[in-house]
């Protein structure tokens, strides 16, 4: 009985190792971005090329808001046709899908 019941456990335990190697290996590294990560800063604060080619992306918007973590600037803004839009920019000014 002893060794049934220690036989069960070890094919149990093997088999939950084994889902969880499955699911880690098998799923694509997935970054989420937290919301504590990025902080509202001021437009004065952002990097000439980020602010240079939003200017040029986005002519006569109106920014509502920025924030960024350092490496990426999110921009909240109205467009020149009314129209709320949020867009991405890395620290080099390169827009981000």
């Amino acid at each position: 009985m002893k060794t049934t019941f220690l036989a069960i456990a070890m094919i149990l335990s093997m088999g939950s190792a084994v889902m969880a190697q499955d699911m880690s290996t098998n799923s694509p590294a997935v970054v989420i971005e937290s919301a504590s990560e990025f902080k509202v800063i001021e437009i004065s604060e952002l990097p000439a090329l980020v602010k240079s080619s939003f200017d040029t992306d986005f002519p006569n918007a109106t920014i509502k808001e920025v924030q960024s973590n350092g490496a990426v600037f999110k921009f909240f803004f109205t467009s020149a046709t009314g129209e709320e839009q949020m867009v991405q920019y890395s620290a080099d000014g390169e827009k981000m899908l």
